[in-house]
């Protein structure tokens, strides 16, 4: 029965587990990438991640005029993205500090205010627009994008400068508030939340709740147009309430409590200070909105309790963090090493465990590996002499052993990659990697290198079995993970600079065929790409099933065995190379149409078909389009339909067993392999559960000593706010820029369009993603096994490659070369753009794009501007674009030309001595010349 009396708060109740939110990997020959979805999302106007964000990260300024803490506006920081939007990391201070970037603000001493200037909600200096304007009936007037905007008081709203009274949104006997928070079950409300930076604790939720009498107590939680978001400032916070001050960050739906409808938000911790928090509730999908304290209750006066909380850095009494996850038999405890990087050659760390389920069990008993080598921990136990064990670099302390703790350091290490395994049957994985290298890397340190394994370098002749797909394109070629090794050992990589890698899935997939999808398509092709896996799900505790199906190993035999993979992802990381690999976790090789399939397939697809797994009853097919448009409902079949007849499409919505599955595997092979991101394709088609899944995952369990595992994801989409949907701290790391491919595709490739529009457009687009997610890495690139080769859109022409070549490279974000785009690899639709590589016998041109493009990435490796720097363009002409990019006294002059005639000119500010890397010019006057048809790129200390 349904009561109408006012419902309060309940201090205790039972925490509902969040299902996952969605996601995305997929398949390489997705038919529907090659329409991209550019109205997938819709975000409103003015608001590019749709979600009612202020797309800032500062919380609300991160300072500003009204009495803000120093430790909320001065933090330590490694670089730009360890600081707010607004804000800089200024490498040159001790200790690097962030500041306000260049023309931005933290208060308005930042600013002239001899000249009536002051600092803006949203951190800029700009003439105070409140001058003069007295907001009507108790209203506050502040300064928001340069406009005076009216807050009022409850009860009020605002039209132009008056607070005009207006119906409440909700009557004074209904309340909203917050119903729960963090730690705050045993303290009561007010207490301050604590927080580590970047992780938070075990429960980071904040729980809302509202109560609208013969509203919220129907059956139906959450209706349409209910919305509650969590406001976060380092601002005093003053009645009435500027929204401005604040960043607004969208709760979700956690269910119907009695009369009450409740939401659930997570405490953002990425970075440190104290801060305070409320909520707010729209019942008109954000059109108006109330606010509401900690109390709970609707704030209608200065008398509020408002939400603290401080976000610190490290914990432990280490250097580094403290990692105990709920459930885990381990912890660790990162001693040296702080951020998983070590410059000194030298770890320590101590693993803290706890088997309650099993009292008889002791560490030694784990199996334990050291760089995928078995490290005998029984032997080193009893080879102990007083508590401690050596065995060449690794020294073992036992002395704790009867608290729970065994510490692991070693010194003296070359530079490289040092990662330990730690597996007991019926317990998580403890998962430690290191580096030792000289300088800690950061993802925007990449040079992104694509290789399709089986189209590279084949090492090993004895793997090269194929299927007979009568064209040889369609068909196995012979590359595989030894070639991959011999070329790096021959300093392939070396030689263009790459510090990344990204490879072919190393699962293995069918052994026979699948007919082709586009067009009527009858050839058949193998597995090559290696986006038909049939061993997904495969796990150290979960293999038998599959050994059951006569799958005897993971991973794909064409490209060798599993010490093959080691090998070479062991001589990467001894370079200091990362490797990426494919992730496929849309689908598995399961055939429903045998007149379109032959071959081995998922054991997974007979056992589950019919447990609720998979998309099926109906089976739509993503490529089912009649002059274009799809003959379904897109925003539905899209994350259900299947790519075709032999590739089962899994429902992760549907069953929560098959995520776990995948997930589990994920996990693993990135453990077992020690892999260092994953490259998920086709975001789009899977639910954002997979997303936010693996997410979390991936932070428990593959991000233990602080290094970002990369997570980088396909949304075949020019559109850059279809692609931000899928980026953020609870999401990928960061999408491939199709908008960055697209806006380069005409002018640059084809010849056609302004440069000019061009580099404004992909000015735009230096700071887009950053301001919505302050770690996004977005990889640029012209060219990957998804579309025509760019020499071939180019029609030939390699001076119009190598000037793409220029863009790419010294842009911001990590550049992306697909193999043979060093050089020029002609080619045109798939397959013909995935032709086996060659090294040898380069022409003239082939020979001076290969030079070019080297002597970009040098550049690139000693310029640290054009890796993290901030753009500014000079000229923005039809068929000249030239550019300035600066970093902590690093700059750059960069410029395009497709005109018949040098251009010559200059750039504010980059005076000084140059040299062009391309050409050996020097420009001493402040003076730039970019040659007709050609490139220049302008350095400091050019070699």
């Amino acid at each position: 029965m349904l009561s109408t009396q006012r419902r309060f708060p309940r201090l205790c109740f039972l925490v509902l587990c969040l299902a996952l939110s969605l996601g995305a990997l997929a398949c390489g020959d997705d038919p529907t990438d090659q329409v991209p979805d550019a109205d997938y999302f819709n975000p409103t106007p003015g608001n590019p991640d749709g979600n009612g964000n202020s797309g800032g990260y500062g919380y609300g300024g991160d300072g500003g005029s009204q009495g803000i803490p120093p430790d909320a506006t001065v933090h330590l920081c490694y670089r730009d993205a360890d600081c707010a939007s607004w804000q800089i990391c200024d490498l040159a201070s001790s200790p690097q500090a962030c500041i306000p970037a260049p023309g931005r603000c933290a208060s308005d001493e930042d600013c002239d205010t001899a000249q009536g200037e002051k600092c803006d909600a949203d951190r800029y200096c700009a003439m105070d627009a409140c001058e003069g304007v007295e907001c009507s009936n108790g209203g506050v007037c502040s300064t928001e994008g340069n406009q005076a905007v009216c807050n009022c008081p409850h009860g009020y709203v605002a039209n132009g400068t008056n607070c005009e009274s207006a119906p409440p949104l909700i009557s004074a006997d209904h309340w909203c508030g917050v119903q729960w928070a963090g730690q705050w079950q045993d303290k009561g409300f007010g207490a301050t939340l604590q927080y580590e930076k970047d992780q938070g604790p075990p429960e980071t939720d904040i729980y809302g709740q509202i109560w609208i009498d013969g509203v919220t107590d129907s059956a139906s939680a959450c209706l349409d147009g209910h919305r509650m978001q969590l406001g976060v400032t380092s601002r005093n916070v003053t009645y009435p309430i500027i929204a401005g001050h604040f960043d607004w960050l969208d709760m979700d739906c956690n269910g119907d409590r009695e009369n009450n409808d409740e939401f659930k938000g997570s405490f953002p911790t990425d970075i440190e200070g104290t801060f305070s928090w409320i909520l707010r509730f729209s019942p008109n999908d954000g059109v108006d909105w109330i606010y509401c304290d900690a109390s709970p209750g609707i704030i209608t006066s200065a008398t509020m309790t408002v939400g603290t909380a401080s976000v610190g850095e490290g914990g432990g009494g280490g250097d580094g963090p403290i990692i105990t996850p709920t459930g885990s038999w381990l912890g660790l405890s990162m001693k040296h090493p702080t951020n998983g990087s070590s410059q000194t050659g030298a770890y320590e760390f101590t693993v803290e465990y706890k088997l309650t389920d099993d009292p008889t069990q002791t560490l030694p008993n784990a199996k334990i590996t050291r760089n995928g080598v078995v490290f005998n921990f029984v032997e080193a136990f009893l080879g102990q002499t007083g508590g401690i064990f050596t065995k060449d670099s690794v020294i073992i302390d036992f002395t704790q052993m009867d608290q729970g703790r065994i510490t692991i350091k070693e010194s003296g290490l070359p530079l490289g990659k040092y990662t330990w395994l730690f597996r007991l049957e019926g317990y998580k994985a403890l998962y430690v990697p290191i580096w030792v290298e000289p300088q800690r890397f950061t993802w925007e340190d990449g040079l992104l290198y694509q290789v399709m394994t089986d189209r590279f370098a084949n090492g090993d002749t004895s793997n090269d079995a194929k299927v007979n797909t009568e064209n040889p394109l369609n068909d196995w070629m012979g590359g595989d993970h030894k070639g991959l090794t011999q070329k790096m050992r021959e300093g392939f990589f070396d030689e263009l600079s790459v510090n990344t890698i990204w490879i072919s899935s190393p699962i293995i997939g069918t052994d026979g065929y699948g007919l082709g999808v586009e067009g009527g398509n009858a050839q058949k092709y193998a597995a090559y790409h290696a986006y038909w896996p049939i061993a997904t799900g495969w796990t150290d505790t979960n293999q038998q099933m599959f050994i059951d199906a006569g799958i005897a190993t993971p991973i794909e035999p064409h490209f060798g065995s599993e010490d093959d993979l080691r090998e070479f992802i062991q001589l990467a990381h001894s370079k200091g190379i990362r490797v990426l690999v494919d992730f496929v976790a849309n689908h598995v090789f399961g055939i429903s149409n045998p007149l379109e399939a032959s071959g081995s397939q998922s054991p997974l697809w007979p056992l589950y078909k019919n447990q609720g797994w998979f998309n099926v009853d109906p089976i739509k097919y993503c490529g089912d389009y009649t002059d274009g448009v799809m003959n379904y409902d897109h925003t539905y079949w899209t994350f259900r339909c299947w790519f075709n007849a032999y590739l089962a499409d899994f429902d992760f919505d549907g069953s929560q067993d098959a995520l776990n599955l995948v997930l589990d595997h994920a996990i693993w092979l990135a453990q077992e392999f020690d892999v260092d991101g994953f490259r998920l394709d086709a975001v789009k088609h899977m639910s954002m559960k997979f997303t936010t899944g693996i997410r979390a995952r991936i932070k428990e369990e593959l991000e233990t000593t602080g290094l970002t595992f990369f997570t980088v994801g396909e949304t075949f989409d020019g559109n850059e706010a279809n692609l931000a949907k899928w980026i953020g701290d609870d999401k990928l790391t960061g999408q491939f820029s199709f908008a960055f491919y697209y806006k380069i595709l005409n002018p640059l490739l084809g010849n056609n369009g302004s440069y000019g529009d061009m580099g404004n457009g992909i000015a735009y687009l230096d700071t887009y993603f950053r301001n919505l997610y302050g770690q996004a890495i977005m990889p640029n690139f012209m060219g990957n096994h998804d579309v025509e080769r760019a020499l071939r859109l180019a029609g030939g022409n390699h001076d119009r490659l190598r000037r793409a070549q220029t863009i790419v490279m010294t842009s911001p974000e990590m550049p992306l070369i697909y193999q043979g785009d060093d050089f020029g690899m002609d080619g045109g639709k798939d397959p013909d753009n995935r032709r086996m590589m060659k090294f040898e016998n380069l022409t003239n041109d082939e020979q001076t794009t290969f030079s070019h493009l080297k002597k970009l990435a040098k550049a690139r490796k000693d310029n640290k501007a054009f890796r993290y720097g901030r753009r500014t363009n000079c000229a923005t002409q039809p068929d000249v674009w030239v550019y300035k990019m600066e970093r902590d006294g690093d700059t750059a002059v960069v410029g395009i030309n497709r005109s018949g005639s040098d251009w010559t000119g200059s750039c504010a500010n980059a005076s000084g001595t140059l040299k062009d890397v391309i050409s050996g010019a020097t420009s001493t006057t402040g003076q730039f010349t970019v040659p007709r048809g050609g490139s220049a790129v302008y350095v400091r200390n050019a070699q």
